[in-house]
């Protein structure tokens, strides 16, 4: 029988930052108030902040 190798630790959530924290709390309000078209646009926004700001 094989040994079994511990599993890797997992990786930490990379912090967010001012922005990401600005976006993300946009996107929640959106979504509760039913602006799915908001959300849309929040979640394309925060692609774009996240290869922009922290590549």
């Amino acid at each position: 029988m094989t040994e079994r190798q511990p599993l890797p630790a997992a990786a930490e959530p990379p912090r967010r930052c001012a922005e990401c924290s600005r976006i993300k709390e946009e996107y929640a309000e959106a979504t509760r108030a039913g602006d799915l078209s908001r959300a849309t646009d929040l979640t394309v926004l925060m692609g774009r902040h996240l290869r922009r700001a922290h590549p």
